[in-house]
């Protein structure tokens, strides 16, 4: 049978790829002109901390904001007034186009100091601090509150800030101290951009030399690298396409699917290899596409597996990245069985035994045969010592953290962090933390009554160590007398008259929503720090035990329910995520290793070779995540997702190594002596996979962007560990009792049947 039909698929198929290819790099391109990052929009809407912020949103119409300052920036800075009527220019067009309005330390200070409340100077920086005014009572900011499109234009609305200071106020932009969710969406969307534009180039050329190096043909080199390029493309476009907002998490996916595409490659390129060595090139092709496309197929199956057990997580880009990745993923696999063969068939290798690198393979061979000897040795020690490594990393796995904070992504250097550190360090915390006072319609309670209950409560805030800065519509109030003589009461009564006539004021700043008739809301708007170590759920803890007994002591006299706290704002939301994302790690990596241990058990035909065999595949995540559990080292956006794909990883090499230790049983081996053969057909392979995809994508782990730094760090650890557990721990199980499992027929286990004399055998064995 002729193969030169393949060579005709591959050029349909080359030719189908280029036509697509300008489209998807449009998308590709335009996708990451509209990458937005919003972590507090990564949990689905049905989420209640998810519910409660945008019902915060909706209702008080808090703005998205950009907090600015500089050295010297004082409540007596006339550059901040100047800064606020730049940015509020009517005759500003890009300015009325994402400026809503500016609050500034110096005009809030002005407002407390003059009529009706008149406080002294001190009194009045003494309730703006930490907010608008630094501990010093000096050092003041600029609040720039976002329309809905300068919040959606985040590095338009920093250049905006940033231009108007220095061309009015004559600041230099470095001297400009940035903070507020807009400068981190802006400062995410960067790295995140620049990690892929500026390391997918070295990522592709680290990948091309290395197969090149490994695959010893250009023609097999090249046919892998362009079906791994078109993948990259295609899971980029794709998300493009489909309507889905590129964000930090998807921009891994192109490197992911690059490697994992070129690692189907090696492995298929190998079964050429070994066709060619053991019957020539004439009919390589073929033949090698009989022998591996099973094998192939289910490790593409099963790595897809892995990454679509992320389906069931709750963030939702980890969602998409397992729908995106799989289906590209399976893609570029199908890709491969038309593009290699037609490269195999055209530049077909020419087996010589007489050339410089048979030396350099019968090498080689002796170090496979060095490695199977001594698993042959030490297999107890092996067996025991690794399945002992699992154990002590799986007590490991119960002191595993998360954490999605929004710094943590950007290295300590970076000018994001640098800003949040001066600001944190000169006007207050950063973090906001909205706590609304709900007080339902049948509350009994006046206006008066009510404010004061937000004092109280706005008092209990202060007294954290973490918080130090808050405002409310008590910070605008004048202190209300206690009830008793007739001159209080009477000031009271006026000072409840004052309230009412404020009401609409009070709305328009954002800290009074409803009236009397309908359920009323009061805001606190309290500050976090961004910067230190702080527990978010911890810390939420503690503020409901201080809070929420008092309000059951206001419920017991006026009636139950009559007054709720609602805490929402960034910090309740990361903490979900957080959870939310831990909680998503267990159960998709669980979800994944169900549905691969089904695919185990029925390509195995055994339920107990199945369990066996998933040993080690679960080898390299229990490892990894165990250390990081041990190290207190947090999982993060990054590395969450790392995982479930691990271990899809793991099994390719497991399913090669069962393929061809399968074979030589059938072929009439014992057990040792099928490890041995498998050793020398398949080991360079999967070493290869592991040192051409890990060191690829170790070359993102040079990026500024945390998650991509981790998620490079992670698989290329997480390889290496698969590269141990498929040639060490799953060998050492083959040769021990356990091994007994995977045989179909017990007499070929004898020692009578070792294919010694056996031709196939003897064949088969030559390993080049």
């Amino acid at each position: 049978m002729k193969d030169h039909h393949f060579f005709g698929r591959s050029l349909v198929a080359l030719l189908f790829m280029g036509m697509l290819a300008p489209l998807l790099v449009w998308g590709t391109y335009q996708g990451a002109l509209a990458m937005r990052n919003a972590p507090i929009r990564w949990i689905p809407e049905t989420f209640e901390q998810r519910r409660n912020y945008e019902w915060f949103v909706d209702n008080f119409q808090t703005p998205e904001y950009v907090i600015i300052s500089w050295p010297g920036c004082t409540v007596d800075d006339d550059r901040l007034e100047t800064l606020a009527n730049s940015l509020t220019n009517p005759d500003n067009p890009l300015a009325q186009t994402l400026v809503h309005d500016v609050t500034t330390g110096r005009s809030a200070l002005r407002e407390l100091t003059s009529a009706p409340l008149q406080l002294s100077r001190n009194g009045a920086a003494k309730r703006l601090r930490g907010t608008l005014v630094g501990e010093d009572g000096l050092t003041s900011c600029a609040v720039v509150a976002l329309t809905e499109k300068g919040a959606k234009r985040s590095q338009e609305s920093r250049e905006l800030v940033l231009t108007t200071a220095r061309d009015d106020l004559g600041l230099r932009p470095e001297d400009c101290y940035l903070a507020g969710s807009p400068i981190d969406g802006a400062a995410i969307d960067e790295a995140s951009s620049k990690a892929i534009s500026m390391f997918m180039v070295p990522s592709t050329i680290v990948v091309l030399l290395l197969s090149r190096w490994c695959l010893r043909c250009w023609s097999l080199t090249l046919a892998v690298i362009l079906t791994a390029l078109f993948g990259q493309s295609l899971v980029l476009g794709l998300v493009y396409f489909t309507g889905v907002t590129m964000n930090a998490v998807l921009t891994v996916m192109a490197p992911l699917v690059y490697v994992l595409t070129v690692s189907a490659g090696v492995h298929l390129v190998n079964y050429y290899h070994d066709e060619v060595r053991l019957r020539g090139p004439d009919g390589a092709a073929r033949r090698a596409l009989a022998t591996g496309w099973a094998p192939c197929v289910l490790a593409a199956v099963t790595t897809a597996t892995g990454l679509c057990s992320l389906i069931v997580s709750d963030i939702i880009p980890a969602r998409h990245f397992g729908i995106y990745a799989s289906l590209t993923l399976l893609a570029t696999t199908g890709l491969l069985f038309l593009v290699l063969p037609g490269a195999m068939v055209r530049w077909p290798i020419v087996a010589d035994g007489s050339s410089p690198s048979d030396l350099e393979k019968t090498n080689q061979s002796r170090l496979w045969d060095r490695c199977a000897s001594f698993v042959h040795r030490f297999s107890p020690f092996v067996s025991i010592g690794c399945i002992v490594w699992m154990a002590l990393s799986f007590m490991g796995l119960a002191r595993l953290d998360s954490s999605v904070k929004v710094l943590n992504m950007l290295v300590p250097h970076s000018r994001t962090v640098r800003d949040y550190r001066w600001l944190e360090a000169n006007v207050g915390p950063m973090v906001p933390l909205e706590i609304v006072l709900k007080f339902n319609p049948d509350c009994p309670l006046n206006m008066l009554q009510r404010l004061e209950v937000v004092r109280w409560v706005q008092g209990e805030l202060g007294k954290s160590d973490q918080i130090d800065g808050t405002l409310s519509a008590a910070s605008f109030f004048p202190s209300i007398p206690s009830g008793g003589g007739v001159r209080r009461t009477a000031l009271r009564r006026v000072l409840r008259r004052q309230l009412e006539q404020q009401r609409e004021s009070l709305e328009k700043s954002h800290y009074l929503q409803g009236d009397l008739s309908q359920e009323q809301s009061w805001r606190i708007s309290a500050r976090a720090p961004a910067l230190d170590d702080l527990d978010y759920g911890l810390f939420l803890d503690e503020l409901r035990k201080q809070i929420d007994p008092v309000l059951s002591n206001y419920n017991q006299q006026a009636g139950p329910g009559i007054i709720s706290a609602t805490y929402t704002g960034v910090m309740p939301l990361v903490f979900n995520v957080q959870r939310t994302m831990l909680k998503d790690l267990i159960s998709s990596y669980l979800t994944a290793l169900v549905l691969v241990a089904f695919i185990m058990m029925a390509v195995l035909r055994s339920v107990g070779a199945g369990l066996v065999a998933m040993l080690p595949n679960m080898f390299p995540t229990f490892v990894l995540f165990g250390a990081m559990g041990w190290s207190g080292i947090p999982v993060d956006i990054g590395s969450m997702m790392t995982a479930s794909v691990a271990l899809g990883i793991a099994v390719d090499g497991t399913l090669h190594f069962l393929n061809w230790f399968r074979r030589e049983l059938d072929a009439g081996c014992s057990r040792q002596e099928a490890v041995s053969r498998t050793f020398r057909h398949c080991a360079r392979a999967i070493a290869q996979t592991a040192f051409i995809c890990g060191l690829g994508l170790l070359v993102y782990a040079l990026s500024d962007f945390v998650p991509t730094r981790r998620f490079a760090f992670m698989m290329f650890a997480l390889l290496l560990a698969s590269c141990v557990g498929d040639l060490l721990l799953l060998p050492a199980l083959l040769v021990g009792p356990l091994g007994r499992l995977f045989i179909r027929n017990t007499p070929l286990d004898s020692p009578s049947s070792n294919g010694s004399d056996g031709s196939d055998g003897l064949t088969r064995s030559a390993y080049v």
